[in-house]
């Protein structure tokens, strides 16, 4: 994690300089000096939705922290939940539980997520790189 005398801004570019396998996300906490809240609202306003970690591990920015998170999918009036650990990466919460267990193809769905500020009334759309 060489990032010279000054860490990088803390922009979009900022985060994806040290987003690239170099630095953990509790690293990338004490070089851009602030709040995990505020990293994580960073991370989510820019849609970076994964951090790759030094150790190789991806881990989805929002789940961070998190021990299990429940997933509730929705298709045509049912409902399905999926227990998933708050670090499982995204892709593979995505390929191994909903499109193979709903037997859904890439293209064919949209993911949602109901906003955690209550203030916000509306859904967000989870854009991806499997988009």
């Amino acid at each position: 994690m060489e990032h010279g005398p000054h860490p990088p801004p803390f922009t979009r570019e900022g985060i994806l300089l040290l987003n690239d396998g170099s630095a953990s996300l509790d690293q990338a906490l004490k070089l851009f000096k602030v709040d995990f809240s505020i990293f994580i609202a960073k991370l989510l306003q820019e849609n970076i939705l994964v951090w790759n970690e030094a150790n190789g591990h991806k881990v989805r920015a929002h789940g961070y922290g998190c021990k299990n998170i429940t997933i509730a999918i929705s298709i045509r009036d049912k409902t399905k939940c999926y227990q998933v650990k708050g670090t499982d990466p995204f892709e593979d919460v995505i390929r191994s539980m909903i499109e193979r267990d709903l037997k859904l193809s890439r293209g064919h769905y949209g993911l949602f997520y109901k906003h955690s500020n209550t203030k916000i009334k509306k859904d967000i759309l989870i854009e991806t790189d499997l988009d």
